[in-house]
């Protein structure tokens, strides 16, 4: 069972927080790029499954779960239940589309 969770409710637009700030660095730059980008970090997600590993039971709640990056890699798990929790609506979004058919 996998279950995911968005902790706003607002329906800010996409690159904003739910009190309508843009997800930006100090520079500007849009973080939710930066999400994307870690997607392509595997070998970065996988150190920190085995990281947890030995702590790890067939039931894990993931919070701050992003995009999903590390809640994929949980998956390859044998696990019963995965609760993904993302306070961001915008992050949340893209973590539920990438969960939707898991």
């Amino acid at each position: 069972m996998i279950n995911h969770f968005s902790t706003a409710s607002s329906k800010a637009p996409p690159g904003h927080y739910a009190d309508g700030e843009r997800c930006t660095d100090a520079a500007g730059a849009d973080l939710t790029d930066g999400l994307e980008a870690m997607s392509v970090a595997e070998r970065y997600n996988r150190t920190i499954i085995r990281a947890f590993a030995p702590f790890l039971g067939d039931h894990v709640v993931e919070v701050g779960a992003g995009n999903g990056n590390v809640s994929l890699l949980l998956l390859e798990r044998e696990l019963t239940r995965l609760d993904a929790i993302e306070p961001d609506d915008v992050i949340y979004a893209k973590l539920a589309e990438r969960l939707r058919d898991r």
